[in-house]
């Protein structure tokens, strides 16, 4: 061995040697669920379901699949239609950005989008974090994926209970398609599609709950396929939660796969497992069993996250010092762009009323954030300190943990009088609220600011509520809000921060100084 080559196998054995520690799953402990994987020149990007959320479409960056910091949101807006823009009494919760596939081919980046009663849509770029175009595609792929096979060709995976295969030309028109498996009444789906070796691999995921992670192999993409549970539905009889997600190879040659988990309110949260290859199948965890602790995957010298560059994947914290808006924060439904800003008061976020709403659910420019920390297992405190003082009659603006039922404390004006109010509230209406869902007292009438608090226990599914006027003195508000996941709004719990008018008259509008979080 020449000394060059000596020098590169110790720096190689140096950087395995560094990197050889372990993780706890979920490796990002917030609300990213159906995902997909893919790795290009030793940086990792994971893309998550946003549904209703904008800018939609989440990718996360990651060096080592386990510390992960956002890097994209392609998705800016996807229709002008009143159900998109939370509009004449429509919405879309629920739908929007469903399980999607994300790929790299020859410098191009691809992402096939299902949007739920809307269609499928193709988005393509050369920068993640540039320019996308997007075009409908002539047909509905429900929860699809896609495979650039090797020579060229474009194969689209997709279907519930019964899947199938489509081929598509390079401008993504229908050619032809196959059924291949059919499990009647099981909750099979989120489909992804692989061609490793001699094998095209179908994985796919049998949903609810319990849930159990498949593959199916066939020698060609059209051909009969073989199957191999990979994990589970119940594992040592208890029910199993791990499932749905992509498969990624290393640039140390190891395969994993990146799954999720349900955790109740708190979401689905991804799950970082090693593959291990025997007579060709995908073997995940220890035999089938998904690790809970577990080596860091080899990754080699590979490439550094440049510190403190991007916001984490678990920031819940902002002080809104910037001129651009975090990409940990999203807007529920599409937002309108001339009624918030970071700059007409620096240091701050403004919050206009957008036309007029009854209710919470109805208002639009709510801006929303996940809420992570369930693996520490601790009550989570969000803080935001919010100036009233340009409210007008009938404005009402506060803190909420969104999911179906909702919670929220709020600030409301009626000509001189003000008043704190606490409320549970639901989305669809299909959940029985408590008796005793409204609390309201009254705030001295020259308050200019106040301080509203959200106290998540993801342990028992609780939330509770407080405010201040000086930032120290917090006062509990109102009762319990029991937290629960429905698929109403198909989103774990989430923070929102809003401003809206009752009145028809032109609403005025909120400064947020910061919201900040507490784990402990």
């Amino acid at each position: 061995m020449n000394l060059r080559n000596l020098i590169l196998s110790v720096f190689s054995f140096l950087c395995l040697t560094i990197q050889a520690q372990t993780f706890t799953n979920p490796v990002v402990d917030s609300d990213f669920p159906d995902v997909d994987i893919i790795q290009v020149d030793g940086y990792y990007y994971m893309m998550s379901t946003t549904m209703y959320h904008f800018p939609g479409a989440t990718i996360l960056r990651s060096t080592d699949m386990v510390d992960w910091e956002f890097y994209a949101a392609p998705l800016k807006r996807l229709q002008e239609t009143d159900d998109f823009n939370l509009m004449n009494g429509k919405d879309i919760y629920a739908h929007g950005m469903w399980a999607s596939g994300l790929k790299y081919h020859d410098g191009k980046y691809y992402i096939l989008l299902n949007s739920h009663g809307l269609g499928s849509f193709i988005m393509t770029a050369t920068d993640l974090r540039g320019e996308w175009t997007i075009k409908k595609l002539d047909r509905t792929y429900y929860d699809s994926n896609f495979l650039i096979d090797n020579d060229g060709r474009i194969y689209i995976v997709y279907g519930y209970n019964h899947i199938s295969i489509a081929e598509v030309d390079k401008d993504w028109n229908f050619i032809r398609d196959k059924e291949l498996v059919v499990r009647e009444n099981t909750g099979i789906e989120g489909n992804h599609l692989y061609h490793i070796g001699d094998y095209y691999y179908l994985y796919c995921t049998y949903g609810g709950l319990p849930s159990g992670q498949t593959v199916f192999r066939s020698k060609t993409p059209f051909g009969e396929y073989e199957e191999k549970v990979l994990i589970e539905k119940r594992i040592n009889g208890k029910i199993n939660t791990v499932h749905q997600g992509a498969m990624v190879q290393t640039q140390t040659g190891e395969w994993w796969s990146l799954l999720f988990e349900d955790e109740g309110a708190a979401g689905r949260q991804p799950h970082l497992q090693p593959i291990t290859w025997i007579d060709g199948w995908p073997i995940h965890g220890d035999n089938g069993v998904p690790y809970v602790e577990c080596r860091k995957p080899s990754i080699g010298c590979g490439p550094k996250l440049e510190k403190d560059k991007y916001v984490k994947a678990n920031a819940a914290s902002d002080e809104f010092d910037s001129t651009e808006l975090s990409m940990q924060w999203q807007w529920n439904h599409q937002p309108v762009d001339n009624a918030w800003s970071l700059t007409e008061r620096p240091g701050w976020l403004r919050l206009h009323t957008v036309g007029t709403a009854d209710r919470l659910k109805t208002a639009r420019n709510s801006i929303t954030e996940r809420i992570p920390g369930y693996k520490n297992k601790n009550a989570k405190t969000g803080t935001v300190r919010m100036d009233i003082s340009n409210m007008k009659t009938g404005d009402v603006a506060g803190l909420s943990v969104f999911q179906d039922p909702y919670g929220y404390i709020a600030v409301k004006k009626n000509g001189s009088k003000l008043t704190m109010e606490w409320g549970v509230d639901t989305v669809r209406g299909r959940t029985r609220l408590p008796e005793n869902n409204r609390a309201i007292v009254n705030l001295p009438a020259k308050t200019k600011e106040v301080y509203l608090q959200a106290k998540v226990d993801f342990r028992t599914d609780t939330a509770e509520y407080y405010y201040s006027l000086d930032g120290v003195n917090f006062e509990r508000l109102g009762g319990e809000h029991k937290m629960l996941f429905n698929l109403s709004v198909f989103v774990g719990a989430r923070f929102y921060i809003f401003n809206y008018a009752t009145k028809r008259n032109k609403g005025g509008y909120v400064d947020i100084d910061y919201l900040r979080f507490i784990d402990k």
